[in-house]
């Protein structure tokens, strides 16, 4: 069922659709590249077959790119037209879990037997340092780990939850819960059983899960009084994963606000930006699985994500290629700013991409090459959101690209 690209493939993925790209860092003086999606629409990831550029992670071993896994790109019950509930209802339920409100964090074990944790897609960032602090200091982490890695070739998922990491569930202490297992060879997930089990024999605690004897209606029953939980994730035996968002949750994010249907507010939404005074929006997965595929609004909000995804595909596309193939392998360019200006100002003119990102290119050349991504990423939101801060702002802008 799960397509596990080698190396190239993922490769060839990120170079035939600007939604997919790779990052490259050194850990422990390895080589590591490291696949993510930007602004991927689903079509992105049904024509491509990009469900598991999530973080997935490849490890260079004297030239061989080794394979690790994270969890596989899946989707709100009625988000997309292959998740209807009128298609999943006919599917038996093989389990359900506790949608955890943390990070997910990835634990592959290198070429000279160092456990390092990691999230989606950084070794160095808070979570997967909290992470690993939690695995050094407990051995039956270490343990569990090398024990399914190297005697059961299976790669376990874990969740990091902490007070210090909320996002809308309160904890009240940092935990590293079992989330999922996957075998490395087929992709397929460890059954509720077997993971249990591992849970039970290393100590190690595991995502609560709900209601195995339940069916899909039963359980979109369940979410409208359920209360401090995010949701679950429904596992069916063909091996098809979904998630389910209660009401309460999707309440607490003001999914339900009509203000959300707002080309200004709608725009910060789709590029995942809090709003100015702080507060967080629905995440636009969570909009579009409430809205039937025929309503008006949905068809709106579809159109209006088409357009941002490209431009923000795109311009991130063209910076990162920018930088890294005329500035990073041109020492000229590096040693004479005034050289890689004028450069920037030819192409300007020549309409390779407007000025607004030539700027943003000259501020992000400073970066470091391992950061340049989430940098530029960071920087092209900010930018997007400044040009359409006001209403009439935003209107304009998706007039115009």
């Amino acid at each position: 069922m799960f397509y596990l690209p080698t190396y190239e493939e993922a490769l060839e993925i990120t170079q035939k659709c600007e939604a997919f790209y790779v990052t490259y860092t050194k850990v422990d003086d390895f080589e590591v590249a490291m696949f993510d999606y930007r602004l991927a629409s689903y079509n992105d990831f049904k024509i491509h077959n990009g469900f598991e550029l999530r973080g997935l992670t490849f490890i260079n071993n004297n030239g061989v790119w080794t394979r690790h896994l994270g969890l596989h790109k899946f989707f709100n019950v009625n988000q997309v037209e292959d998740w209807q509930e009128s298609i999943l209802k006919n599917y038996e339920i093989s389990s359900v879990r506790n949608k955890e409100d943390g990070s997910m964090i990835m634990t592959p074990v290198f070429p000279n037997d160092k456990i390092i944790a990691k999230t989606k897609m950084s070794f160095i960032s808070s979570q997967a340092i909290a992470a690993q602090k939690i695995i050094d200091e407990n051995v039956n982490y270490q343990t569990l780990i090398k024990h399914l890695n190297n005697n059961l070739n299976i790669e376990p998922i874990f969740e990091y939850v902490s007070p210090h990491n909320q996002i809308v569930l309160q904890y009240e202490n940092s935990q590293l819960v079992l989330l999922q297992a996957r075998y490395k060879d087929s992709g397929e997930y460890v059954d509720i059983y077997t993971l249990n089990s591992f849970s039970s024999m290393f100590k190690v605690p595991m995502a609560a899960h709900l209601h195995r004897d339940k069916n899909l209606e039963e359980l979109l029953v369940m979410k409208e009084v359920l209360t401090d939980i995010e949701g679950f994730v429904v596992t069916f035996n063909n091996g098809i994963m979904a998630k389910v968002k209660t009401t309460w949750y999707m309440q607490r994010h003001g999914l339900l606000s009509e203000d959300n249907i707002k080309e200004n507010v709608l725009i910060r939404t789709i590029l995942g930006l809090s709003n100015e005074d702080g507060t967080k929006n629905a995440e636009i997965d969570d909009i579009l699985g409430a809205l039937s595929l025929e309503s008006e609004k949905r068809i709106f909000i579809v159109n209006t994500m088409e357009k941002i995804n490209n431009y923000f595909n795109h311009n991130s596309n063209v910076i990162r290629n920018y930088i890294m193939n005329v500035y990073v392998t041109n020492n000229e360019f590096k040693t004479n700013k005034k050289s890689f200006y004028e450069k920037i100002q030819n192409d300007i003119k020549s309409e390779v991409f407007d000025d607004e990102i030539g700027k943003l290119i000259l501020f992000l050349v400073k970066v470091s090459i391992y950061e340049l991504e989430t940098e530029i990423e960071n920087s092209l939101k900010k930018h997007i959101a400044k040009k359409t801060f006001r209403l009439n702002q935003a209107k304009e802008f998706l007039l115009k690209i």
